[in-house]
């Protein structure tokens, strides 16, 4: 369903994709885990159920169809979780230099 991953940077060099993709399905996150580079953009789409994405500092809309982006423009870990379902429903965005 879902492209993205928190998987450690390639001993090539490769760097960390600059979007990635998650589904709400149900009560959970698919792929729950993401990595992207610094700048890169997350899209969430609302596949089954009202949902929503909150951050610290930040929150969609709920929605029970369709998608909400957010760029992340400094490097850290960024855990989000759905206010309707907790705690079941919860994710971290780690954002990489490159």
């Amino acid at each position: 369903l879902l492209a993205g991953g928190l998987g450690g940077t390639a001993s090539g060099g490769a760097k960390a994709p600059g979007k990635a993709k998650v589904d709400a399905v149900d009560f959970v996150f698919v792929e729950d885990k993401v990595k992207i580079r610094k700048g890169g953009k997350v899209t969430w789409r609302f596949v089954e159920g009202r949902h929503n994405v909150k951050g610290k500092g930040w929150k969609s809309p709920t929605k029970s169809s369709g998608t909400y982006s957010r760029k992340f423009k400094k490097t850290g870990r960024y855990k989000y979780r759905c206010t309707l379902h907790p705690p079941s429903m919860k994710g971290v965005v780690k954002v990489v230099k490159k």
